[in-house]
């Protein structure tokens, strides 16, 4: 299981966010949001609400269902 660059506190999870595109990956401890598996370093994670706000949302987290934690393989 891939633990999560910024915080250290969880695991990264595949989710999927209501009627976005997916799948993305979360951290749920500190809400970091990456695009894809290769992008999960402490370089490239986004705040969940600055992600949804860039696409014209409102940061609902009852919106997102876990998928599975990432396998860090």
């Amino acid at each position: 299981m891939v633990v999560c660059p910024y915080c250290r506190q969880d695991y990264v999870w595949e989710i999927n966010i209501r009627d976005l595109p997916g799948p993305l990956f979360m951290c749920l401890e500190c809400d970091t949001v990456w695009l894809a598996p290769a992008d999960i370093s402490d370089q490239k994670g986004q705040n969940f609400e600055d992600f949804m706000t860039q696409r014209g949302r409102v940061a609902d987290w009852k919106a997102i269902t876990k998928v599975k934690q990432v396998d860090g393989g």
